[in-house]
């Protein structure tokens, strides 16, 4: 396997697990209550996980990326509040 090889396949595992994050992170929001207060910063964690890919790591040392990125906004869905289907009693 050569480096560049190498490289893409660390690329594609850094972004599997960013996906996953925010797969989960996009659940925690629709469940609503505590799980839903851990939503914001699993998608921040999801984010932060996609700068550390190989490739861009070696273009940041190799001068080719910048090195001073702002974090970037990432919305995370609110829950969808919930129904009983039932009127409410006066």
């Amino acid at each position: 396997m050569t480096r560049e090889q190498t490289i893409i396949k660390g690329d594609q595992l850094v972004d599997r697990a960013a996906s996953r994050l925010q797969e989960l992170a996009s659940r925690a929001a629709a469940e609503g209550g505590l799980a839903a207060k851990l939503a914001q910063p699993l998608a921040d964690d999801a984010a932060f996980l996609r700068k550390l890919k190989p490739s861009l790591i070696r273009a940041r040392v190799k001068g080719e990326a910048p090195t001073n990125g702002r974090p970037t906004a990432v919305v995370v869905p609110r829950p969808r509040p919930t129904t009983t289907g039932a009127a409410p009693h006066p």
